[in-house]
């Protein structure tokens, strides 16, 4: 069979040669004209083999099998780690992770509650891309300077219920965030705590362990609440200081109030700890606790553990079993010592 010729004019599949052309300083290469009006730089040995277009009948064929449009990274190069826009075609990317991967780690938050990106973002990357561009996206700026944010956060990603925020701001809007109403203006506690320059963990144990609300929640609490009820505890009909306890008893505070907490009274909040019995185990004729065993012979104290609750000796094997394995080994051996005798 002859080598194939080509010619300009010649159609091979959707592509119509048009003339040699180079590709990256190299010949050997055809311009083709698509059926759809794109050009495209094909090898020779391509075409009409592994090349029948310009890669509009792929996507065809695809678009046929998947019964809808393909996602538009065939179309452009957002995808690709060199883009300037790669940052942005990952947003896009993951929100639509979110909301149709089940496999997604949050996607119980998102798809898992009903939320869905909407049509004209979901099948078409470009017209995400121009909203963005239109309503604030910054090229320079980095991945958490910059976030994508529903605006409620219990409806789907659309163009009037999204804009772009730094994480912080996006932070601020979420569905568990508890807001405090003082003089008729309603904050979360993250932001009550920039506002007044207070750590929130005070403002929050000022909220739920004392009670206090309004401008209460940022003044120092009062001594005789502070120290009201955290200095004496109920014990023996009796309201005694938690101090006088520890030293008498020799408990520490710590273990003194979890006790309380755990709702442990009277005896029960002084008695000592009792000490577990010194397990030993049977190794060579000998006793030996768990942790001479591990030291002095290597065994682990784990898997010495796990063998004595289940009723094993140190090598795992059943007691009854090892000891009669043991007198058999002794039979034996007599036996053939009378033997060599």
């Amino acid at each position: 069979m002859g080598r194939r010729v080509l010619k300009p004019g010649q159609k091979y599949g959707r592509l119509t040669l048009l003339s040699k052309a180079q590709k990256n300083g190299r010949s050997g290469y055809w311009l083709c004209k698509c059926e759809c009006g794109n050009k495209k730089i094909v090898r020779s040995d391509s075409i009409g083999r592994r090349t029948v277009s310009c890669g509009c009948y792929g996507k065809k064929v695809l678009e046929e099998q998947h019964k809808r449009k393909l996602a538009t990274k065939y179309e452009d190069f957002d995808s690709k780690a060199y883009s300037p826009y790669y940052r942005l075609y990952h947003t896009w990317g993951h929100m639509k992770s979110r909301c149709y991967n089940a496999n997604n780690n949050v996607y119980y938050l998102y798809g898992g509650r009903g939320i869905k990106v909407c049509d004209e973002w979901r099948d078409n990357y470009q017209c995400f891309k121009k909203w963005a561009l239109a309503n604030g996206w910054d090229l320079h700026a980095k991945g958490m300077e910059q976030s994508i944010d529903r605006i409620d956060p219990n409806k789907d990603y659309e163009p009037d219920n999204c804009r772009w925020v730094n994480a912080q701001t996006q932070a601020l809007n979420k569905r568990n965030n508890f807001f405090i109403t003082i003089n008729g203006e309603s904050r979360s506690i993250t932001e009550w705590s920039r506002l007044k320059n207070i750590d929130p963990g005070v403002i929050r144990r000022r909220y739920y362990k004392y009670g206090l609300r309004g401008e209460d929640l940022f003044n120092p609490i009062p001594r005789e609440m502070k120290y009201a009820n955290n200095n004496k505890i109920l014990f023996k009909d009796e309201m005694v200081p938690v101090v006088d306890l520890c030293r008498q008893y020799g408990i520490s505070d710590a273990t003194l109030r979890k006790r309380y907490e755990r709702g442990w009274r009277d005896d029960e909040l002084i008695k000592r700890p009792e000490h577990k019995p010194l397990i030993k185990m049977e190794y060579k004729g000998k006793m030996y606790s768990i942790s001479e065993l591990c030291n002095n012979f290597g065994f682990k104290e784990t898997t010495l553990r796990r063998r004595y609750s289940k009723g094993l000796d140190v090598y795992g094997n059943e007691k009854s079993n090892n000891s009669d394995k043991q007198l058999e080994n002794k039979r034996v051996k007599a036996t053939k010592k009378k033997e060599g005798m």
